[in-house]
């Protein structure tokens, strides 16, 4: 099956803490932060990943969810396209008066 090996976003705050089986993360950070990079690493090296939905929020939204497509392509015949048997969603959020993430 697809999981995910690690996902990490710089030196922000996975709530809840990274686990191959949760599919829902919030980050939170502050307001001066302008950008949080996002890694991803695939547990098994012949699945794929797609990242989709990293667009800038509108002013005063002040949130932008990514979401992380999967599929293990170990199974696959030639030619034939994944369909995403896993996804895991990101939503980082930009919140006044945080102190430290």
């Amino acid at each position: 099956t697809a999981n995910l090996k690690s996902l990490t976003l710089g030196d922000f705050k996975l709530d809840p803490p990274f686990s191959p089986d949760v599919q829902d993360y919030q980050v939170l950070v502050k307001p001066s932060d302008m950008t949080v990079p996002l890694n991803v690493v695939a547990a098994d090296e012949m699945t794929s990943i797609v990242v989709q939905g990293l667009d800038h929020p509108e002013k005063g939204r002040g949130s932008v969810s990514a979401v992380i497509h999967m599929h293990d392509n170990s199974h696959l015949q030639q030619d034939e396209a994944p369909q995403w048997s896993r996804s895991v969603t990101v939503t980082i959020t930009s919140a006044d008066n945080q102190e430290s993430l």
